[in-house]
């Protein structure tokens, strides 16, 4: 629907095609699950929240002591974000990802969100109608936000869904698929102007390995192409077996083939509990970019007063690696390993997840066939056993039949969106035989 008394920009953005959503929002639903007061609710287990570390963050926040406050943190702040703010980011950014250099505060860049972020660094290096390659299946928000306000086309890198992963198996993606998409998008007639990667991989769960990240980063400079790097679930990697990590953090700068054009981003929501404090955080050596984000930025700054929190919180490096990051891990990996106990007794394949707050699974044997109706008809049918996860749709995936499910829920509720799992596919009818696999 077009409205003739508003901008073309802004009926541009409303007419953006998004995936539908086959269940409950968890913005307005009325009927969540809660285990007292409304056992026969809901449960969302469709959005990634951190559920399962919100007694610790919460009994945190509440000993922030906001009484040193001076009438300074009332006025407004440095764009790039407040000094002592970057310098504790610096430092809890480089000791997670084991940096081999000291972070530059000066390089960081603050915003109210991740996506906002996106959002702004596309606008920085993207004219209107560029082209980002992007491996699908992704979390599709940032499909959205790419055709919102910056107004960028993507174009699919197809990664193949391998289940059963062994430790330090690489996720599919070779640099030929790169190569391949990036003629492919040129043939077309699009201008590619970045390569946007998520790691660990959302919804997979899985990580690219270091000589991985720097195969694509030369693919990259041969390209002359930006790197966007999103490791949002960076403190979220519980599993990390043998591997070094693969952040682009911690890769000596003088490895990194073009570090003006690799961009790292990160965000306080996912691995601390605190989707709310909407803050999130850029690191780049490119100093064009770090002034395009920073202009930008005026309008997506984060409170005073949050960032005074967060850099108590943050700063407590006893709490937040002696406490809080070994919680964290521990508590992933028990659902982790709950739910894969389940989804074995259902012979049902997965990704075997390594990092973030999900995994991702294989549903097609509980399906008359293997398409996008079928995939919607389970979903809403789980949904009426009081259970609602997001299927492949959701994530611009090409093969129907996959969903996404959130571990990161209190334990008592995790094995009660299981038992419910476990109801609705056997219980399900589907709606088409042909085709079945």
């Amino acid at each position: 629907m077009a409205f003739s008394d508003l901008s073309s920009r802004i009926n541009r953005m409303l007419s953006f095609e998004t995936p539908p959503a086959l269940g409950p929002s968890p913005f307005n639903i009325a009927n969540n699950y809660h285990e007292d007061s409304n056992p026969q609710g809901i449960i969302q287990l469709g959005m990634a929240e951190n559920r399962l570390l919100g007694d610790l963050m919460l009994e945190k926040v509440r000993t922030v002591d906001l009484s040193k406050v001076s009438k300074s943190t009332l006025v407004y702040q440095d764009g790039r974000g407040m000094a002592d703010f970057r310098r504790v980011l610096a430092e809890f950014l480089g000791d997670v990802a084991k940096a081999p250099q000291k972070l530059d505060p000066d390089k960081i860049r603050v915003c109210n969100g991740v996506l906002p972020l996106i959002a702004n660094l596309l606008c920085v290096i993207c004219d209107e109608g560029d082209t980002i390659l992007i491996p699908t299946p992704c979390f599709g928000g940032i499909m959205r936000i790419m055709g919102h306000h910056p107004n960028v086309k993507y174009h699919p890198v197809p990664l193949s869904n391998k289940t059963g992963c062994d430790e330090g198996e690489e996720v599919g993606l070779t640099v030929e698929q790169l190569e391949s998409s990036y003629q492919e998008a040129r043939q077309n007639g699009c201008r590619v102007r970045a390569l946007f990667l998520i790691n660990p991989l959302n919804p997979q769960g899985t990580l690219f390995t270091r000589e991985q990240v720097l195969a694509y980063l030369n693919f990259c400079k041969r390209h002359n192409l930006h790197a966007i790097l999103d490791e949002i679930y960076l403190a979220g990697i519980y599993d990390h077996g043998n591997q070094l990590s693969s952040s682009i953090l911690s890769i000596p700068e003088k490895d990194v083939p073009d570090l003006e054009r690799a961009h790292f981003l990160w965000g306080i929501s996912k691995d601390f509990a605190y989707a709310s404090s909407h803050c999130s955080v850029l690191y780049s050596h490119n100093e064009g970019v770090l002034q395009g984000v920073s202009m930008l930025s005026d309008y997506h700054t984060v409170s005073s007063l949050t960032q005074v929190a967060l850099t108590q919180i943050l700063g407590d490096k006893e709490w937040v690696h002696g406490v809080y990051l070994p919680a964290f891990c521990r508590r992933l990996q028990e659902a982790r390993d709950a739910v894969i106990a389940a989804l074995d007794k259902l012979s049902v394949e997965y990704v075997r997840p390594r990092a973030g707050l999900y995994i991702w699974m294989n549903l097609v044997k509980y399906m008359g066939c293997s398409t996008s109706e079928e995939e919607g008809s389970l979903c809403r049918h789980l949904v009426s056993c009081g259970l609602h996860i997001h299927p492949s749709s959701r994530f611009y995936g090409d093969e129907p039949g996959w969903f996404r499910m959130i571990i990161s829920a209190p334990m008592p509720e995790l094995r009660e969106a299981l038992k419910r799992l476990s109801t609705g596919l056997l219980s399900y009818v589907p709606t088409a035989t042909s085709g079945k696999p």
